[in-house]
């Protein structure tokens, strides 16, 4: 892992800041949520959701790609969950036995929005 100098930062994998439209099914409430993620990495991500999600819970994430419709789906863990305001919860996902190349998935997201830079 390549940190820099004085970093606090813990993660073994570089996080993307994205907002993609996800959908997840919560196995304890045996329902489906609408939802978005906040940033995204090859072992996990960070959502934003009204709902707060009991660390230990278990979810299938299904991330909407904006330029085809391709949906990805991943099983995710929940790790944190904390409340920024009165009802946006980030909650912190890791990915269960599994990896996403969060690369291609950023790319693809950001040429279907046309970003120039």
């Amino acid at each position: 892992m390549i940190q820099e100098p004085f970093s606090n930062e813990k993660r073994e994998h570089l996080r993307f800041p994205i907002n993609l439209p996800i959908s997840y099914y919560n196995y304890n409430e045996g329902t489906t949520f609408q939802s978005k993620t906040s940033d995204i990495s090859a072992k996990g991500m960070c959502i934003v959701t009204a709902n707060q999600l009991t660390p230990g819970t278990y979810l299938d994430i299904y991330l909407n790609m904006v330029d085809n419709g391709e949906k990805i789906i991943k099983k995710a863990k929940v790790v944190w969950s904390k409340f920024f305001d009165l009802n946006i919860c980030h909650c912190g996902l890791v990915l269960e036995n599994e990896k996403i190349d969060p690369i291609p998935i950023v790319l693809k997201t950001l040429i279907s929005r046309k970003i120039e830079y």
